[in-house]
């Protein structure tokens, strides 16, 4: 939503182009939007318009915010491993900026106010899972930004392993539904370590305070990080452990 001024004003415009300079005559008007689509910034425009063709010749916005603001999506595979990629919000993510942490919300979006350029750094880590890679350096993502940027923090191949991406994807998918189904269990509420590509095949654990470990490619199997049921499966192990101790001060015996 947003208003225009009623008592636009009229002045001549110099244009200048390649070699030489237009005068047109425009009316300045204000335009101010609050709400405005696609989650851009708000503002409020000094427009100038051609007084013949209403053409907008010039734009200004006088707002100038501190706000760094951004979103968080990432390419996942909905199933399988031999699933074709598709890019998917992540939530529960944390990113730091200048030195603070934050955290991504529901679909992937995230703010902090900065008032010179600082650095930005993300890895597949929030409050519910850190994911951990077994054979090579974790996922990362940095970059300076700068009041009143707009950035995309987009995971996939060139930053990311494909385990590391699904198995992050997956476990917020997993707690959010459980929690959802019991408000009242907060018991796997922390940040669970979580290996991939462990130097194995064909299984998978969840390893009590350890968290979970999934296994590499090999063996007539894919990698089990890069199966959904799989993930949720072992963190099912935990809700089981955790859910028990938290009514009756032990973990599940039967595995």
């Amino acid at each position: 939503d947003g208003r225009v001024s009623d008592q636009p004003k009229l002045f001549v415009l110099p244009v200048k182009l390649r070699n030489r300079v237009e005068f047109h005559l425009v009316y300045e008007v204000y335009v101010q939007t609050n709400s405005p689509a696609g989650g851009e910034r708000a503002g409020n425009y000094r427009a100038y318009i051609d007084a013949h063709s209403g053409k907008v010749l010039w734009r200004i916005n006088e707002v100038h915010d501190i706000e760094v603001r951004g979103r968080a999506r990432g390419d996942i595979q909905l199933v399988t491993a031999t699933d074709p990629f598709v890019s998917r919000d992540f939530r529960n993510q944390f990113v730091t900026i200048g030195g603070v942490q934050v955290v991504t919300d529901t679909s992937g979006r995230f703010r902090r106010d900065i008032t010179a350029a600082a650095t930005l750094t993300a890895q597949l880590r929030g409050p519910f899972v850190d994911i951990n890679r077994q054979d090579g350096a974790d996922a990362l993502i940095t970059m300076t930004v700068n009041p009143g940027d707009s950035v995309n923090v987009f995971w996939d191949i060139s930053n990311s392993h494909p385990a590391e991406r699904d198995a992050f994807y997956h476990v917020n998918v997993v707690h959010d539904y459980v929690t959802q189904l019991d408000t009242s269990f907060r018991a796997m509420n922390y940040v669970i370590p979580c290996v991939v590509n462990y130097p194995l095949t064909c299984n998978a654990q969840w390893r009590g305070n350890e968290g979970m470990r999934f296994y590499a490619e090999g063996g007539g199997c894919v990698n089990t990080a890069q199966i959904a049921t799989v993930v949720y499966h072992e963190y099912g192990h935990g809700v089981n452990q955790r859910l028990y101790e938290q009514v009756r001060g032990f973990g599940m015996q039967n595995g």
